[in-house]
């Protein structure tokens, strides 16, 4: 089985060059990109945009964010890191021009990633990566595939861009948050998380079925009061369809640091009122507590019992118990204001040239 966050704990990995606190996060980012990257950094002359520490919206947590401009004749690119409790956990390129400079030349995306782990590993100290690592093994190609073995989801997507996700999984739920994650840009290095052992799990418990989440969810949709502002608040009469709808399976804090499993149920109106067109309902699936009740708005409606165009939404009424509304009327008002203006820039720019 992988080594992964222990339900009801938090563990990080022994200290390392990423934990050091000896290196100031600059310092480590630079390092980051010349050890484990590979980038090329003697070529380029970087230059330190940003450094900003605070507190994280984890409890106990701290968090500090690095921005370097690196140029290089021919390449330009920018570099955000992320770092939490002194060890870097995220660290993206952003090509400006050319192509990145790396010390040496790219493969294809999944040796990348292998090499990548391995650099990751002797670079962090982490544990875990040696059995994630494994799972690649078997991958001979970076084409779209699912896989799981023990505690572990791989997760291979993408095209142009290539995403390759570890998830931590438990009796069939994914705690995604938790996840290990690589993109990679015509088989280039692009962007890395890991976000491992971020998060706490709560409960593996899934008391509520998907059609309970339903029908509790249409009771409590049933009961809900629609206000809009006319001068006053008015309650609007509506009426729910029975399709389509839509659920979602995920996994959300409860606690700053801990996950749970949640039921998100997503009901629609028959037809707009006053740019509502429905309303979800989330709640807890290992206690059944419903979290919220909302309407949801849109600039269109289920057409013929299917899928709205453009996906909802969703609007706050009046925290969550939902019993009070919201004007629509800005919206309204805003849409035709933002089209006209559009219109305007194009004529402008047709003239122009």
């Amino acid at each position: 089985m992988v080594t992964a966050p222990i339900p009801g704990s938090l563990v990080y990995g022994a200290p390392n060059q990423a934990y050091s606190t000896e290196l100031s996060a600059p310092e480590k980012t630079l390092t980051f990109l010349t050890d484990v990257v590979k980038l090329d950094v003697t070529k380029y002359n970087a230059k330190l945009v940003s450094h900003m520490d605070f507190p994280s919206d984890l409890d106990g947590l701290t968090e500090e964010r690095v921005k370097y401009a690196l140029e290089s004749a021919g390449s330009k690119l920018d570099v955000t890191c992320r770092f939490r409790n002194n060890a870097l956990v995220y660290c993206k390129l952003y090509l400006l021009e050319g192509s990145p400079l790396f010390a040496q030349p790219s493969t294809n995306s999944l040796d990348d990633a292998r090499g990548l782990l391995d650099r990751y590993q002797t670079y962090s100290g982490a544990s875990y990566i040696h059995e994630v690592k494994g799972m690649l093994d078997t991958v001979t190609e970076p084409k779209p595939m699912t896989t799981t073995s023990g505690n572990v989801k791989l997760k291979i997507s993408g095209e142009t861009y290539t995403y390759i996700d570890w998830i931590y999984t438990v009796n069939g739920i994914d705690f995604d948050r938790n996840r290990i994650h690589f993109s990679f840009l015509n088989g280039a290095f692009n962007s890395f998380r890991d976000d491992w052992d971020l998060y706490k799990i709560g409960s593996t418990d899934v008391n509520v079925s998907e059609e309970e989440a339903i029908r509790t969810a249409r009771e409590h949709a049933q009961n809900y009061t629609l206000k809009i502002w006319q001068n006053e608040w008015i309650e609007v009469e509506f009426n729910i369809v029975d399709e389509p709808v839509e659920v979602e399976f995920s996994t959300q804090p409860r606690e700053p640091d801990t996950l749970y499993p949640l039921w998100d149920i997503q009901l629609y109106f028959d037809t707009l009122y006053y740019g509502w067109n429905g309303i979800k309902v989330r709640m807890w699936a290992d206690t059944g507590e419903v979290v919220s009740v909302t309407a949801t708005g849109g600039l269109a409606g289920p057409p013929d019992g299917g899928t709205p165009t453009v996906p909802p939404n969703e609007t706050p009424l009046g925290g969550s118990t939902g019993k009070t509304g919201l004007d629509p009327t800005p919206l309204l008002i805003a849409v035709p204001i933002v089209l006209a203006i559009i219109r305007g820039v194009a004529l402008y720019r047709r003239r122009k040239d």
